[in-house]
């Protein structure tokens, strides 16, 4: 971690910038509802439970445009560059540069926009649930037993 934070310091941010490991359930939990962005950089991460986390919470998801958060998550990301997306529920970003166009193309958009983004992504959370997988689960059993 002290590796990580020296990069804040040279970016003279040090003061805007926490870095927690091996935190409790709990203080994550309190983290997660006190986030207005998520960010995830992980490359090729076959699912992405803590985009998921993101969404539920309320974060606007900014995630690595690969595997598991851009096949099965952040579907319809919102554009970069394009207009809003009615639908979206985050953004996907590869470079650096992609990153920092997502982070402040989301700090940039009206309060009312983010609010409808965090309301897609909650929304879509709802296909990641248990009663979600038994019920598409039970529909697969039952073709195979008729």
């Amino acid at each position: 971690i002290n590796a990580e934070y020296m990069g804040a310091q040279e970016l003279g941010i040090q003061d805007s910038v926490t870095l927690e490991r091996d935190i409790s359930f709990q203080r994550k939990m309190d983290l997660l509802r006190q986030a207005s962005i998520g960010l995830h950089t992980m490359v090729n991460e076959h699912f992405g439970i803590s985009v998921v986390e993101f969404m539920a919470a309320g974060a606007v998801v900014v995630a690595h445009n690969s595997a598991g958060p851009k096949m099965d998550i952040v579907r319809p990301p919102l554009e970069l560059k394009g207009p809003f997306n009615g639908e979206a529920v985050g953004l996907l970003a590869t470079t650096e540069e992609e990153y920092a166009l997502a982070l402040n193309k989301v700090l940039k958009l009206p309060p009312v926009l983010q609010d409808l983004i965090r309301e897609n992504a909650r929304t879509s959370c709802a296909r990641f649930s248990a009663a979600s997988f038994q019920q598409a689960f039970g529909a697969l059993l039952s073709r195979l037993m008729p």
